[in-house]
């Protein structure tokens, strides 16, 4: 999914921010999935797919989803959600930012593993 971020295009052009929270922030290490939040800004083509599929009864996020995950499985996306998780007492763990590198997101995302191995190998 960073890699894909990082390759730009339409509709990735559009996520401003990106966190990872559920289970697999708690510790879960094979966790059924992992859940991301994709903060996002928008545009006129963004506003007419997001009309369209409305109008039509249809999710307006399947392009970006599928622009972010491609085929591969096992992650859930909450758009424009973070501040119903801080809301709700979920702090979600920041993994990047437009205008960051991407290199920042990989060594963010390997802390939070290597945490998370860190913290399933302590003693009880």
């Amino acid at each position: 999914m960073i890699t894909r971020l990082e390759g730009g295009g339409w509709p990735l052009r559009l996520v401003a921010e990106m966190y990872v929270f559920g289970s697999y922030t708690r510790g879960a290490l094979e966790p059924n999935d992992v859940d991301v939040v994709i903060e996002h800004g928008t545009d006129k083509r963004r506003l007419g797919e997001s009309l369209d599929a409305s109008i039509n009864g249809r999710d307006s996020y399947v392009g970006m989803r599928h622009a972010l995950r491609g085929r591969t499985r096992g992650i859930s996306f909450q758009f424009r959600g973070r501040s119903s998780l801080l809301d709700e007492g979920f702090e979600p763990f920041f993994l990047w930012r437009k205008g960051e590198p991407f290199s920042l997101t990989r060594e963010r995302l390997a802390s939070l593993t290597l945490r998370l191995l860190m913290t399933e190998a302590a003693p009880s």
